[in-house]
């Protein structure tokens, strides 16, 4: 099974390099429009974002969108005991790299549990289309959200995939510490799964 999900990933990960920056910047930007026309992103308040890296979808315009909004943006940060939480960011917050080349805040502020957030956008190097995902193997968004898999209905946060149509895979066998998408954005819509 791992020797199968490393292929799923280096496909991904191949198929949204070989994208030229022009269209990873069109499809970025209308995957952030889709998200933010869509119900999930109206309903939520306290949404979490990542900062793109290694040709991921660029969720620049929906950092804006979110500040101009009011809503409440959080980022992932990953300290030193190598697990990853959410913090607030601010709109005027200094940025600098982290570790694994990563903008994260300078200064950040206490964390929020992630049960507490309402829409999670999440990178990601495959998918599949029943809402399985493949990261880049490190497991730290699995790790953070794994009270969502012993959960009989799917409440907060929604966890909503970012990622270039060409990054979508056959069947991804799923493992034990696997959690699922909600739904998934690229640049042809928001899909969301039935789970």
């Amino acid at each position: 099974m791992q020797a199968e999900r490393a292929k799923h990933r280096q496909a991904g990960q191949r198929a949204r390099l070989a994208l030229d920056e022009a269209t990873r910047a069109r499809h970025s930007a209308a995957i952030c429009r889709h998200l933010s026309h869509s119900p999930l992103w109206h309903a939520a308040r306290r949404v979490g974002l990542y900062f793109a890296a290694a040709a991921e979808v660029d969720l620049s315009d929906l950092f804006v969108e979110a500040f101009a909004t009011g809503r409440i943006v959080h980022v992932p940060v990953v300290g030193a005991t190598g697990r990853m939480h959410f913090v607030r960011l601010s709109p005027d917050a200094t940025l600098i790299r982290n570790r694994y080349a990563i903008w994260e805040p300078e200064r950040a502020s206490t964390a929020i549990p992630a049960r507490r957030l309402d829409l999670v956008v999440t990178p990601l190097a495959a998918f599949d289309e029943t809402g399985n995902r493949i990261g880049m193997g490190a497991g730290y968004y699995d790790r953070c959200f794994a009270f969502l898999r012993h959960r009989r209905y799917w409440l907060h946060p929604k966890l909503v995939g970012a990622a270039f149509s060409c990054q979508r895979v056959s069947a991804i066998a799923a493992a034990a510490w696997d959690v699922p998408l909600f739904a998934v954005a690229t640049e042809n819509g928001v899909h969301r799964f039935r789970h």
